[in-house]
């Protein structure tokens, strides 16, 4: 948890020093879900995460790579999406995060998605989103928290 913190403190002074390419929402006071989630050997790094525009935290605690985050946010070329994907897109697949988005709730139809992938695969993955209060009142929360029971394949 600290080392998240300490991530998201040096974010938000970096990007006051307009060091960080587009927005960054920083997620300092949420670490303990990201570790309490992704930590701690409760999911794999074959497992799938999902997050939101407050997500760095969720990329980190699955493991990913303090620089390569830094670099994403930065624009550079080194980091997980090339640059291009910044703070509200930051994914790193190695580690099963299919990536942060800035759509409210978008986190719980792709996990929909990635569940349903994990079922068919039949290896035991999960898929986890994470969402913030504000998402319970979309469309979305709705129709990914009742989906039709998907049959399994032959």
């Amino acid at each position: 948890m600290l080392r998240i913190r300490l991530f998201e403190q040096r974010c938000v002074e970096l990007f006051d020093r307009k060091f960080v390419k587009g927005t960054a929402h920083s997620c300092e006071g949420q670490e303990a879900t990201a570790v309490g989630v992704c930590g701690g050997g409760l999911l794999t790094e074959r497992d799938f995460v999902l997050s939101h525009h407050r997500g760095h935290g969720h990329v980190l605690a699955k493991g990913a790579d303090m620089g390569r985050c830094l670099a994403e946010l930065g624009g550079r070329r080194d980091g997980y999406c090339g640059g291009m994907g910044g703070s509200m897109h930051l994914a790193d697949l190695s580690k099963g995060v299919l990536g942060a988005n800035g759509v409210v709730g978008a986190s719980l139809a792709l996990g929909c998605g990635a569940g349903l992938a994990a079922k068919y695969e039949g290896k035991g993955r999960v898929a986890v989103a994470f969402f913030g209060d504000g998402a319970s009142n979309q469309g979305l929360f709705h129709e990914a928290s009742s989906p039709a029971p998907a049959p399994m394949p032959p």
